[in-house]
């Protein structure tokens, strides 16, 4: 198929989607602002109603803004949100604004079962604005022992186990850390499991046993694939290799409520996934739906019938016919009950073997991220071995657009970014990749990116006094100059003061975020870093440009 005919084809393609979106029998909403996919393509301080998919005004003005302060490596503070700073407010002074870096509370503990179990702990502190919630990794070492430092809030903590052959997750829910206490040390027990001789006399199921068989034609077992599951609760199970009659057995996770005494929270539904042990079979991954647990043996699953696997070979090349080496291949398709995903690279010379099961595949190519070629997807049969598949790949496409000042004013030296976040529909193909370029003198640029949603976002350097534009959604299929109203910059203006600890001390090095959130999300629009140290001592100030207030 020709350029023409496939771009016009993605512009059909979506121009019928947008039509579908839309609300029957008209093209707007009352009062309401431009259509929109997600509230990124709203103006500040509007949102996205997902029904209507038209912009709305949102609960929080335009005026308010959230702060996150991050400290630097030899502060003994902690990362501190600051909501709900409202700039129109007369007793907010932007110019001695002064923030109050909160102290660090040390937490330690142990996870035991009840020797001690090696693993890593995410430490999740609520979000005090927007969806910005903050986490911490933390190293749970051999003998089952962690120590770090966190913020006060309300916590909840993921254990995820080194050794997923014996031990499922575990979550502790409804802790406290108050400001200022010194933090109990915590202990994550795991619950007694019952053997599989016991398995039916359990009063709460925490251990179940499940058979996989080829099919209900092939009853055998299959060799070199894992069984695990998944809670309710969003937990896993630990990862299971079946026996020689096809039998595993899994241990489930639990959740553990602190502020109800550590009071156990058993599992009531499971979904299972059947897959490769190891990477490189040509084996399925099969998820079944989730099912009540009202016994604790849940009987026979399937993989699903398998095909002869063929050989495939090809050469990926640009539209010119050039070899484009190091080019990564993902072959996607249906296979037995569930779905398979096979990934390999062209060599130097663009050319590239495998072996893959019988089937209709989606095939994408993805060229490294400094060549010019474009991500392409086609369809591709197998039904024997096939050779002599040819890959064509076209170039990037290109955005272009010039950068203004809130005045009309070119403006040089701007960062342009755009974030790769899904395919050209929306939707996450797992290709994430980020592009920028800076405009010139008089204010141009061009950005050869790949087709997909992007955030795209304007980056001033800090000594031109302008603001960021915030990241907004943009769908690329084609080549795109961008209107004005995407590239020009807001009015600045300048919040400053300075950062302290609790104590008083001025506190310097600290990163500090500045965000226009609602109760979805939270948009960054401005950033910079307190002062650094200097000969004469620490001051603690600080200086952002921002977008003003409409």
């Amino acid at each position: 198929m020709k350029r023409e005919e496939k771009c016009l084809k993605m512009i059909w393609s979506l121009a019928l989607a947008v039509m579908l979106l839309l609300p029957s029998g008209c093209m707007m909403v009352g009062d309401s602002g431009p259509y929109c996919f997600d509230s990124l393509d709203c103006p500040a301080g509007w949102i996205c109603d997902t029904d209507s998919h038209q912009c709305v005004s949102g609960d929080t003005p335009d005026s308010v803004i959230d702060l996150e302060l991050q400290p630097g490596a030899e502060s003994s503070g902690a990362t501190t949100q600051i909501p709900g700073i409202d700039l129109d407010d007369p007793r907010v002074d932007h110019e001695q604004l002064s923030l109050e870096l909160t102290p660090g509370l040390a937490l330690t503990g142990h996870v035991g079962s009840p020797m001690g179990v090696p693993g890593s702990l995410v430490a999740k502190r609520t979000a005090e604005f927007g969806a910005r919630s903050l986490s911490w990794n933390i190293t749970v070492d051999s003998a089952g022992y962690f120590e770090a430092a966190v913020s006060q809030g309300d916590f909840e903590m993921l254990f995820r186990p080194t050794n997923r052959e014996d031990f499922p997750q575990l979550r502790l829910l409804g802790l406290n850390f108050a400001d200022g206490d010194p933090t109990d040390s915590l202990e994550l027990t795991y619950p007694t499991y019952p053997t599989a001789e016991t398995l039916d006399e359990q009063e709460h199921i925490l251990l179940v046993k499940v058979q996989v068989l080829q099919s209900e034609n092939t009853p055998h077992p299959i060799s070199g694939i894992q069984v695990e599951g998944t809670t309710d609760s969003g937990l896993r199970t630990n990862v299971a290799i079946p026996d020689a009659q096809g039998i595993a057995h899994l241990r489930l996770p639990v959740e553990l409520r602190s502020d109800l005494g550590d009071k156990i929270i058993y599992p009531r539904s499971l979904s299972i996934t059947l897959g490769p042990a190891a990477t490189g079979s040509h084996l399925p991954v099969v998820t079944t739906e989730t099912q009540d647990l009202v016994s604790a043996d849940l009987g026979t699953l399937y993989m699903g019938d398998l095909p002869d696997s063929r050989a495939v070979s090809g050469v990926v090349t640009d539209s010119q016919g050039h070899a484009v080496p190091d080019c990564h291949l993902r072959f996607m398709a249906a296979l037995g009950y569930g779905s398979f995903s096979h990934i390999i690279a062209s060599d130097g010379q663009g050319a590239f073997t495998t072996t893959l099961p019988e089937g209709q595949y989606q095939l994408t190519a993805i060229p490294g991220n400094l060549r010019p070629e474009a991500i392409m997807t086609t369809e591709l049969s197998i039904e024997g071995d096939t050779s002599g598949v040819a890959v064509m790949l076209e170039a990037r496409y290109t955005l272009s657009g010039t950068v203004f000042d809130a005045h009309g004013q070119t403006a040089s030296e701007v960062n342009v970014v755009a974030d790769r976040v899904g395919d050209w529909t929306g939707a996450n193909d797992g290709i994430l990749r980020s592009y920028e370029t800076i405009s010139d003198g008089d204010g141009h640029f061009e950005l050869a990116v790949d087709p997909g949603s992007y955030l795209f976002s304007l980056l001033p350097p800090t000594a031109s006094g302008l603001p960021r534009k915030p990241a907004e959604s943009l769908f690329v299929y084609d080549n795109e100059a961008l209107d004005p109203i995407r590239t020009t910059l807001r009015e600045p203006a300048v919040l400053q003061g300075h950062v302290f600890s609790r104590s008083g001390a001025p506190q310097c090095g600290v990163s500090i975020k500045i965000f226009r959130s609602n109760e979805d999300s939270a948009t960054l629009v401005g950033q910079g870093v307190s002062a650094a140290s200097s000969p004469d001592g620490c001051t603690g100030a600080y200086a952002i440009v921002i977008p003003a207030t409409n």
